[in-house]
């Protein structure tokens, strides 16, 4: 389904996105109605309904929407995929404080984060601040790398993006820029590249699928 379905063609504004995700005052009409159709979509979805702490930024959706060009059917099967993605792994409710001492799950959640201090020590991959423009600048350094483990290497680079949005909007907060950006500056240094110190393609494979359905990056 499009924005519209009354056979009209799609006017070529409607391809304009940039800045749309934080600028609802700037969508038109036909976008509008895309988002509003969205979210009927979405309503009463129990993957939706287990993460509306997560949907309720509606810059979400309309992300999803600029990324399959507000055809609201695809917009709904990749945001079907990204909910997927986050009821296994809920990253963004990482940054939420931790559970207490003495909860059932205390020790897990210590647990994780004593390694991602560890990963985070080698500075194998880091949010470097932003760039001019607002964008987050994320840096992977691909020969630092230090773990065989397929899931603790997913989740520190979901942790990482997680990071970089949260890193645009405090930026954005503090400055007199324009729109807060949703897209990120991504830097990958081959220097001293190895295929023996890489992930394996399993983990190569997941970490496109983050950056190009999860956090649509």
């Amino acid at each position: 389904m499009d924005a519209r379905n009354d056979g009209a063609p799609l006017s070529p504004e409607l391809y304009q996105t940039h800045s749309l995700s934080t600028n609802f005052g700037q969508l038109l009409p036909e976008q509008a109605a895309a988002l509003v159709a969205l979210n009927a979509c979405l309503a009463c979805h129990p993957l939706a309904e287990a993460h509306a702490d997560y949907l309720s930024d509606q810059r979400v959706l309309v992300r999803h929407l600029i990324a399959r060009r507000w055809n609201v059917d695809r917009a709904h099967v990749m945001a079907l995929e990204a909910l997927a993605w986050r009821e296994k792994r809920p990253a963004h409710r990482w940054f939420a404080a931790g559970p207490p001492p003495g909860h059932p799950k205390h020790a897990e959640a210590a647990r994780w984060a004593a390694l991602f201090k560890r990963h985070a020590t080698l500075g194998k991959t880091r949010v470097a601040g932003t760039d001019a423009s607002g964008r987050a600048v994320l840096v992977i350094d691909a020969s630092r790398e230090n773990s065989r483990a397929p899931e603790e290497i997913t989740r520190f680079f979901a942790w990482n993006l997680e990071l970089c949005a949260r890193t645009m909007q405090a930026a954005h907060a503090r400055s007199s820029l324009g729109p807060c950006p949703d897209k990120i500056a991504m830097f990958v240094h081959m220097s001293d590249f190895s295929l023996w110190d890489q992930p394996s393609f399993e983990v190569l494979c997941e970490s496109v699928h983050i950056i190009s359905t999860v956090h649509e990056a």
